[in-house]
């Protein structure tokens, strides 16, 4: 079963003393993929996939992808304009519910932690916003 929401995306990002928030609303599908919840959203410039589920999240934008288990530290290739990156990460916090996703996770370059990101999502049921 899919269901139309309304998207409210908010992270952090802490990296180096510095602080970045992004923040994007739009609309998406809320499904379910096997044993994943499937959250696909459109925003700005932005299409973002998330797939979750109790300890395992994998986080898409574009040709982007970060996998994150809560009890390992994944290894990823993240691609970028200046070439492919090779990122650690370590979930910290994973809390999913029927109506919003909250992550902590770490990003490390081999052994150097690069940033932290606190991530909120909150959608809403197309048809709950109506009434």
């Amino acid at each position: 079963m899919s269901q139309t929401v309304n998207v409210f995306y908010k992270s952090i990002i802490l990296s180096q003393g510095h602080k970045e928030t992004l923040e994007y609303h739009g609309q998406g599908v809320l499904s379910q993929h096997g044993l994943y919840d499937h959250l696909d959203f459109k925003a700005d410039q932005h299409h973002f996939q998330i797939d979750y589920k109790d300890d395992e999240v994998i986080l898409k934008n574009h040709q982007q992808a970060l996998n994150l288990h809560r009890h390992q530290i994944k290894d990823n290739d993240y691609p970028t304009d200046f070439g492919v990156l090779h990122l650690k990460t370590k979930l910290l916090k994973l809390d999913g519910h029927q109506d919003h996703l909250h992550l902590v996770y770490e990003l490390y370059d081999q052994t150097t932690l690069l940033s932290k990101i606190f991530m909120k999502i909150h959608y809403i049921p197309v048809h709950e916003e109506a009434v």
